[in-house]
């Protein structure tokens, strides 16, 4: 009786859970390379190829990793519209449909999603998104990363490498199948209460939230030099003066020690010109403050520097 209870329990429990909303998914620490324990070889059915070397660490992308099948069943692509697997799993949860007919939406063309995903079968990408290991919290600006499909499967931590590599080499034997699927690391934009910095008066420099237009939301920063000497020109000869100046680039730091290389621009957050940086999540802004706040006061400047909290940069080649 007691052990019918307790079954009865779990499943009450379980209906329960899945009856309540769902919270947000905290973004998982982007961690760093040591955090991948995986290294690159052959293993039993499968090969790893690492590199966090050669990527555009410049955009956000930190690294990837390539898992190779070593079997002769080769990977087989399906085409899918957005939303089919929706239409699936009502209809019957072990129905697959590779090329639907569906009646399209009866609203005009530009304000529907006709983009097709190409998926690996039998690779359930769902799966891998419920266990977190996958890119999420998608804004518009980089919706793509968050997309469900191809032969990329993209996660925002370096922590979570391993368990796909597992995942993937396992299901790569275990189906006798041949062919790659590469796993992209990129940096997530995060949550503005990963930065730890006090705002007001640091050593040489102040730290405050600057809220023009474009940064309602609390994605740029300014730090203020509390010295006397302008920005150095990045070219010999330039005026002093900003405005006067034919080249943009700007030298932060004081000769003889590491200098802050960047370009200034209007409008700043209180002065007519400020040196801009990007960084691409809010948990890389902390380091960022204590980089170029350390470059102010070495110079003893007086100037703004804005940190603008971007997001990851995709770049598309035409």
């Amino acid at each position: 009786m007691e052990r019918r209870l307790l079954v009865v329990g779990v499943i009450a429990g379980l209906v329960l859970g899945a009856c309540a909303p769902r919270g947000v998914r905290p973004v998982p620490p982007l961690g760093s390379e040591s955090d991948v324990r995986t290294r690159p070889g052959t293993y039993d059915g499968y090969s790893v190829k690492v590199d966090f070397k050669q990527v555009a660490r410049h955009q956000g992308h930190v690294g990837e990793v390539v898992v190779t099948g070593l079997g002769d069943v080769p990977l087989v692509m399906t085409l899918r519209r957005q939303g089919d697997d929706a239409l699936e799993r009502r209809l019957a949860p072990g129905l697959r449909i590779e090329h639907p007919v569906m009646m399209a939406p009866q609203e005009p063309s530009a304000a529907r999603d006709e983009r097709v995903r190409w998926r690996v079968e039998g690779l359930d990408y769902e799966y891998l998104r419920k266990q977190g290991w996958l890119f999420e919290g998608c804004q518009p600006d980089f919706q793509p990363l968050c997309e469900l499909g191809g032969t990329a499967l993209v996660t925002s931590s370096f922590q979570a490498v391993d368990a796909l590599v597992a995942y993937l080499g396992r299901w790569m034997t275990e189906g006798h199948r041949r062919g790659s699927i590469l796993i992209e690391v990129w940096a997530h934009l995060g949550t503005v209460d990963q930065v730890k910095t006090r705002m007001g008066a640091q050593d040489g420099y102040t730290v405050a939230w600057c809220k023009p237009e474009e940064s309602a939301d609390h994605r740029l920063l300014v730090l203020t030099g509390q010295g006397a000497r302008v920005f150095a020109p990045l070219v010999d000869g330039e005026p002093e003066a900003i405005e006067q100046r034919g080249n943009t680039g700007v030298l932060i730091g004081a000769p003889g020690t590491e200098r802050g290389l960047t370009t200034v621009s209007r409008p700043g957050c209180h002065s007519p010109y400020a040196a801009w940086v990007d960084v691409h999540g809010y948990g890389q802004v902390d380091a960022a403050i204590a980089w170029w706040g350390r470059r102010l006061k070495e110079g003893d400047h007086a100037g703004e520097v804005l940190l603008r909290v971007s997001g990851p940069e995709i770049l598309y080649l035409e």
